[in-house]
This record gives structure tokens, C-alpha cells and sequence, in this order.
């Protein structure tokens, strides 16, 4: 007799448990979220971008002569300087708190992305195992970030650290895809 394989297996329940577990745990940061606002360099950097949009000019032009007053001013970032240019609070100062469901956000789907990339597509395993990962992943990731300012609240910093770190694993594993 063929036995049918069971959709909803223990695995299954443990990846719902830890995925249920991972957004309980990320609600009181994004909530924190909300608290955050612009500081330091996120005025310099939004600048331009900030007159252009009031301005209605180009924000790409903006974002260029931010770069470009940078390079002659300041370290070789430059493709940070363009995401710095572009913070949420540079459109609007309410929507700064975007900040941190976009790192969140970012730094999920990345994992996510690594995850199921080795364990489905390298390794054949199955979606629950790729959750169980993730999650579990996820979980130490945020809840034991050295400096949870600089990695989820803080544009700048946030955006070179944990923005970055997410675009690099997008990046490599696109070469495997």
C-alpha cells in the first residue's frame, strides 16, 4: 500500500510555530520604530533630496549632487551616499518610522532568500526546513544585534550595515540563481 506523504507534518507545525514566534518577536521593534526620527547626517545627506521634492525638481538630480559634492568632500562611499540621500524622513518627517520595516523588511527577505536558495534549490529540501532556518536565523539576528539603533532604527546606519549586508547576500546568491 502507498503511503501518501502528510502536507502538514511535524516540521510544518514547528516552521508556523517559529514563523508566528519570529513576527511576535520583530512587533515591539517595529512599534519602537515609530518613536525614531531623523539625526545626525540624515539631515546632510536628504538635503538636496529634501528641496527637490518640496521644489518638485528632480530628485535624481538631487541625489546626484549630493554624491557628487561628497566625493570632493568626503570618503568613497558613494553608493551609500545615494541611499542615504534617499531616507524616508527626506520626503516627509512622519515617515521616518519606514526605516525599520525596511530593514526589517530587507533583512528578512535576504535570509529568506539564502535559505531557500541552499536548502530547496541546492540541497532539495523541503519549504518547512527552509522556515525552520530562517526563522530561527531571524530570531538571533534581531533580538541579538550589538547595536539594534544603528541596525534597524538609524537610517544611515542602518541602511550601511543591515541594507547592505542584505543587498550582498541578494548579490551573491543571483549568481547561483
Amino acid at each position: 500500500m502507498e503511503h501518501k506523504r502528510n502536507l502538514f507534518d511535524k516540521w510544518s507545525a514547528i516552521a508556523i510555530i517559529l514563523f508566528i514566534g519570529l513576527c511576535i518577536s520583530v512587533l515591539p521593534i517595529l512599534y519602537a520604530g515609530f518613536f525614531s526620527h531623523p539625526v545626525a547626517d540624515d539631515y546632510s545627506f536628504s538635503y538636496h533630496v529634501h528641496n527637490a521634492f518640496l521644489n518638485g525638481d528632480s530628485i535624481l538630480k538631487a541625489v546626484y549632487e549630493t554624491v557628487f559634492h561628497n566625493y570632493f568632500t568626503w570618503q568613497g562611499t558613494f553608493s551609500a551616499i545615494s541611499i542615504f540621500s534617499l531616507q524616508p524622513g527626506a520626503f516627509s518627517g512622519s515617515f521616518y518610522y519606514l526605516t525599520t520595516f525596511l530593514m526589517i523588511g530587507f533583512l528578512s527577505g535576504s535570509t529568506f532568500f539564502l535559505f531557500e536558495t541552499i536548502i530547496r534549490r541546492i540541497l532539495k529540501g523541503r519549504l518547512s526546513h527552509t522556515v525552520i532556518i530562517s526563522c530561527l536565523t531571524l530570531i538571533m539576528s534581531i533580538q541579538f544585534v550589538p547595536d539594534v539603533e544603528e541596525a534597524f532604527y538609524w537610517f544611515n546606519g542602518s541602511s550601511y550595515y543591515t541594507l547592505f549586508y542584505s543587498f550582498a547576500l541578494i548579490f551573491f546568491l543571483l549568481f547561483y540563481v
